[in-house]
This record gives structure tokens, C-alpha cells and sequence, in this order.
């Protein structure tokens, strides 16, 4: 008996170093497509992984720098599988996978390793666009974990600048901020929550809430826009388009793919959707914007992130500066995809001839539970197509989706008309009325877009201030009125129809009502017939 163990024993320590060799020589020279073995554990890299250069950011422990030199040749187009030509000057660019049929998006310095489920198998090939997240320190907790869960979880790569440097869940998030200019930071008070968020020695919400953090976050946000879009091609220059969002915006990846398919990164590209400006329409920041592979190399070959430092200090927004600054570095102008590139979300999107039958690509201003809610349908739709990949997401489909069921005549301490787009609205007031000072009323719009009694056509129209119940009676026979909202001896009517957000209770004629034109509502809907699907074109 001693002898047979003995006899066993021999064997094992003789036996398994040899079959833990063969397994090593075998896995290391191993070509074939199925790896047992994740990429980001191999004992040698995968053949399509570059080298990390010494001088790539994302391999730092600080923020980024802005003076690197930018890279010689630009990806090709987004349809092309060809490997990205390797620049020496230029910090490489991760490996990522071409295609989302692997075990795991490989672990690296600032993107833990993720598993790739089913939820990713109705999406396009995400591998030739970067997505590049703006937030803040004071938000990120809120919004960042849910769009890890959600809109991002599918992409191989994508970057979080911010205004703290953070690790959140295993996701790198960049501080933006730390490099710019000293004599701009310096005495500047749109800089004391960057300050404060350095020298917090416990969570930022315990730091920050005896202050304004929302006004300051504002405030701070614009200094982020040029030098992010800078420094994200120095890390990541070999991207076909480049997609700048805010946290609280969500993508639907098959319309965005689609839509930038007829286009080629070699050339010029800079989307958006306009907000208009006293410096023109620019690109707003919230709704998304993109930039092309070659937009992006000429913007940070002339790159000029220190003089737009200080321009930050003289105009509200980064978004804004951002397409000031692509104007006058490379001379681009910014091109509108308006409503597929939307500022909007489903609950505020006013429902109309301008946005129906489009596809949707971007939404703003959505909570965690808003982004929850809008990634579980998408992955409804892919259950239930019947071919295995859905239609194009329309907005329609989103009035169906989340308006529709909760489509009603009238709500009270309810606001249907806010945030629309002032040429759609209209109001009733009594402008004679002396008891109002409308010439300082707390919404200039009431005056600005007051329909005048000369304007009106219906008898019903002269009274529509009056009550909430004129309101609608005016509304039921303006032929172009599909909603109406009554507050404070104000009538208001739009040709359009959301459902709006909740009001705070109040009493009397301050109290907020809203109420929808059913019928008409219902056949316009009808009128509009099967949409025919087109993207917007530059």
C-alpha cells in the first residue's frame, strides 16, 4: 500500500509540471480564433495589440497632457476592417475588438474587464467610435454607474474627462482641469469648486453641500469642452468618429452607426444639433456632438487649448466655445442633424411635424432611472423583432412607448409647455391689464409671443386667459392647437404635444393646469400614415 502511494506520488510531481508546460507552449503559440485564455491575462499579446507607449496618458497617474504630438495618418473610413496604421509619434491606441463576439472586452488602465452578454448582440460594430464622456465630480456617482450598466456597456473603449480625477467602478475618469493654465485658475472663482474637490478629504456630496455646487459645476463645465476634445485625440488618435456627450445623455447606437455611414471620416465633419447664439448656432454639448477622423487631426494639430483657457471666462457655455474654437482653428463649420441628434427626452419631447417620422439617436437630460427605463426597451425591441434586428428607432415609436398610455385630458399641478420651441407656442393675456406688470413678468415669452386681438379669429380666443376652462374652449376651436396650459391669467397653446413634468402645488391662479386636445391629437396621429425612415444629411 505505502508503495502505491509512493509509486502515485512520483507520478503527480512528475507528471503535472509537464502537462502545465504543455499547456503554457500550447496557449502561447496557439493562432486560432477561440482563445481559452482572456487577452488581458495572456502570457503574450493578442496579434492585433499595439504596445503602450511610454508617453500615453491613459497609462498615467495623472491627467492627461496636451503636447503630444498628433498622429500622421487618420483611420480609414467606418465600413473599412483594416487595421489602424501605428504611429510612432503618438500614443497608441488601445486594442479593442472589431467585432463583439469575444468572451470579454480586455482589462486596461482605465477600463476594467467587462463580459459581453446578449444585450450587446443586436448592436452594430462599435470598434470605430470613441465615446467621450464630460461630466462632474458633483454628479458622477449619480449618472456614470448607469450608463456603465447601460448605453456603454457594449463599447470596447471610451473615455471620462471630469473636473476630480476618480476611479468609479473600475472605470477611469480623468481630471480634465488639472492642466489648464495657472494665471486662468489662479484668483478665478469659477475654479473654488474645482478647489474644494482637490482638498475634500471624504465623499464630495459631505464636502459640498453648504454650497451653490450646481451654479458652481455650471460655471466650471465650460472650461472643460476644447481641452478635452485635445487631449482625447492625443490618447485615442485612431478613431473614425469621435462622440462627445454629456452624463446625462443616452445614445441608441444602431441609429448613430447608421446615421454616419454615408459619411467619410477622411473628410471635414462636425454634427450637432444648433442651439442658436449671439456668435451663431452652435453644436449643443447635452444633445452630442461628433467630429470626423480628419475634423479631429487638423483640430489638434492646431491646437490652441491655452488661448480658449481664457476665451472660457467670457462666454457661458463650452459647448459654445467648442464651436467657436473648431470655426476659427480649422475653419469648419458645424453641420445641424437635428432632430436625430436631440436635446430632448421622451417625457419632454414635444411630438410634431418636425419630430416624428425621423430617427432618434440622442436624448438629454435623463435621469438614472430615465436611462434604465429607455436600455430596457431597446433590448424589448431586439426580443421582439421578428427577424432579429429591430426598425430603426423613430421618434414616434417613443411617443408610443411612454406618452401614449398616459395620454389624458387634463392634470393639475402640471406643466406641458415647458422648454418648447417658441415658435410653436402661443399665449393669451390680457396685455391691458394694469394689475400685471408684463413688462417685468417673470417670463418674457408671454409677452414676446402673446397672440394680439387683432390676431384673433375666434370669438373663444378673446377670453382664453380668463380660466382654464376658456383655455380649452379656445384650443378646441384653433385648428393648429393640440395642448394648452393655464396659469396665472395665461393662457398657452402649442401645435405640438408632450406630456411635460410635474409642478409644485399652489393655490389659486398660481396653480399650474394642462391640458391636451385628445381628438385631435389622435387624428393628426392617424393622418401621418407609415413614416419612410431618412437620416438626416449634412
Amino acid at each position: 500500500m505505502l508503495l502505491r502511494q509512493a509509486h502515485f506520488t512520483t507520478i503527480t510531481v512528475v507528471c503535472i509540471p509537464i502537462i502545465f508546460a504543455i499547456f503554457v507552449f500550447v496557449s502561447y503559440f496557439h493562432d486560432g480564433t477561440l482563445n481559452v485564455i482572456p487577452s488581458h491575462l495572456s502570457l503574450r499579446p493578442s496579434h492585433d495589440e499595439k504596445p503602450a507607449s511610454q508617453n500615453d496618458p491613459s497609462h498615467s497617474t495623472s491627467a492627461p497632457s496636451t503636447n503630444a504630438t498628433p498622429a500622421e495618418k487618420p483611420h480609414t473610413n467606418i465600413e473599412n476592417e483594416e487595421e489602424p496604421p501605428q504611429n510612432v509619434n503618438s500614443p497608441a491606441a488601445p486594442s479593442t475588438p472589431s467585432t463583439i463576439d469575444q468572451k470579454v472586452f480586455p482589462q486596461n488602465d482605465w477600463l476594467p474587464a467587462r463580459p459581453i452578454d446578449p444585450s450587446c448582440a443586436h448592436l452594430p460594430d462599435l470598434s470605430k467610435v470613441l465615446l467621450i464622456i464630460k461630466t462632474g465630480a458633483s454628479e458622477t456617482y449619480d449618472r456614470l454607474p448607469t450608463q456603465f450598466m447601460t448605453m456603454a456597456r457594449c463599447l470596447p473603449d471610451f473615455l471620462v474627462f471630469s473636473d476630480m480625477e476618480e476611479s468609479i467602478m473600475g472605470y477611469r475618469v480623468y481630471d480634465i482641469l488639472g492642466d489648464t493654465l495657472k494665471e486662468v485658475k489662479d484668483g478665478n472663482s469659477d475654479f473654488n469648486l474645482w478647489r474644494r474637490q482637490q482638498e475634500c478629504l471624504v465623499d464630495q456630496k459631505s464636502c459640498q453641500k453648504w454650497s451653490n455646487v450646481g451654479t458652481e459645476a455650471w460655471n466650471l463645465d465650460k472650461y472643460k469642452n476644447v481641452r478635452q476634445s485635445d487631449v482625447t485625440y492625443t490618447m485615442r488618435p485612431h478613431y473614425d468618429w469621435y462622440i462627445h456627450i454629456d452624463a446625462d445623455t443616452y445614445i441608441h447606437w444602431p441609429n448613430m452607426i447608421d446615421m454616419l455611414k454615408p459619411f467619410d471620416p477622411k473628410k471635414d465633419y462636425f454634427f450637432g444639433s444648433f442651439e442658436p447664439s449671439q456668435y451663431g448656432d452652435f453644436n449643443h454639448g447635452g444633445s452630442g456632438y461628433i467630429l470626423s477622423q480628419s475634423a479631429m487631426q487638423k483640430f489638434h494639430a492646431n491646437s490652441s487649448v491655452e488661448h480658449f483657457d481664457h476665451e472660457a471666462r467670457n462666454i457661458c457655455c463650452g459647448d459654445m466655445l467648442m464651436t467657436i474654437a473648431v470655426r476659427e482653428n480649422i475653419g469648419l463649420a458645424n453641420t445641424n442633424m437635428f432632430p436625430t441628434i436631440n436635446g430632448r427626452k421622451p417625457f419632454t419631447l414635444p411630438f410634431g411635424p418636425r419630430q416624428w417620422c425621423q430617427p432618434i439617436a440622442t436624448l438629454h437630460k435623463l435621469n438614472s432611472e430615465e436611462v434604465g427605463s429607455i436600455w430596457q426597451y431597446e433590448q424589448e425591441r431586439f426580443v421582439n423583432a421578428t427577424d432579429g434586428k429591430p426598425a430603426p428607432l423613430l421618434i414616434k415609436d417613443l411617443y408610443y412607448k411612454y406618452f401614449a398610455p398616459r395620454l389624458t385630458d387634463k392634470l393639475e399641478d402640471w406643466d406641458n409647455m415647458y422648454d418648447d420651441y417658441l415658435n410653436n407656442v402661443w399665449y393669451y393675456i390680457d396685455y391691458d391689464d394694469k394689475s400685471k406688470d408684463w413688462e417685468h413678468f417673470h417670463d418674457q415669452k408671454y409677452v414676446w409671443h402673446r397672440r394680439k386681438p387683432k390676431d384673433h379669429k375666434h370669438d373663444e380666443e378673446k377670453n382664453a386667459h380668463k380660466s382654464f376652462e376658456n383655455c380649452k374652449k379656445a384650443c378646441d376651436v384653433v385648428d393648429e392647437c393640440l395642448q394648452f396650459r393655464w396659469q396665472d391669467d395665461a393662457c398657452a397653446m402649442s401645435k405640438n404635444f408632450r406630456l411635460g413634468n410635474p409642478m409644485e402645488h399652489k393655490d389659486g391662479k398660481e396653480r399650474w393646469t394642462s391640458g391636451w386636445a385628445v381628438k385631435k391629437i389622435e387624428k393628426w396621429i392617424a393622418d401621418q400614415g407609415e413614416c419612410q425612415v431618412k437620416f438626416p444629411e449634412a
